[in-house]
């Protein structure tokens, strides 16, 4: 009986919309924690593997990347988006610490992916942001990146974007009615009982940034 699970990877492919399935390790099959890799990436010249942003003097946000491990049950039963990387986007300040949101690049193949078959898969490349609220994700819809240049440049594109002016307003916003739901309640909870009305811009995102 096997009692081992293979654990894989999605490797892009440079300048193409294009991937290759790697194996990465087993893992034991009753094991439902798969850990993701914390990166370093290139910023100003520099290699590091978290980015603090002030905003407005407000408050900081807290940028982390991860590579993604995905098991061969996810990749049977999903067979169509591959997760690759995500960022996450944390807030602090002098009383509040929470998660804004992710970002998530997933690879979208055009065909059922062999695990066995480590030959090029033929697809396309999307963001996500994906909210700590539900309610906010059913406003955000995927975003196509046009040719994964590499790492690196899907890094410092989603660097850009969160320095712009259109996400610092959505900051401000979820940032207000994050402390306004913690001040009602007198709690640390870290949801949010209504959803803002400025949300993320498919339009504006892929016009501006891919």
């Amino acid at each position: 009986m096997n009692n081992k699970k293979k654990i894989y990877k999605i490797i892009p492919i440079e300048k193409t919309n294009s991937a290759i399935l790697t194996f990465q390790q087993n893992i034991k099959k009753n094991d439902d924690i798969i850990k993701n890799e914390s990166i370093e990436w290139e910023y100003n010249d520099k290699k590091i593997d978290e980015l603090i942003l002030d905003i407005d003097n407000k408050f900081e946000l807290y940028l982390k990347v991860y590579r993604c491990n995905i098991s061969e049950d996810y990749i049977i039963n999903e067979n169509i988006n591959m997760p690759i990387l995500y960022m996450v986007v944390n807030y602090k300040d002098k009383l509040y610490f929470g998660n804004f949101f992710d970002i998530y690049v997933f690879f979208v193949s055009n065909e059922k992916i062999d695990i066995n078959n480590n030959e090029k898969i033929n697809g396309n490349y999307i963001m996500k942001f994906i909210f700590e609220n539900n309610i906010y994700n059913k406003r955000n819809k995927e975003i196509k990146i046009n040719n994964f240049i590499n790492l690196n440049d899907i890094i410092k594109k989603m660097i850009f974007m969160l320095n712009s002016e259109e996400m610092i307003s959505i900051y401000n916003v979820l940032f207000n009615e994050i402390k306004k739901n913690r001040q009602n309640e007198n709690k640390f909870d870290f949801s949010l009982s209504e959803p803002t009305k400025k949300y993320i811009s498919k339009n504006n995102i892929k016009n501006k940034y891919f």
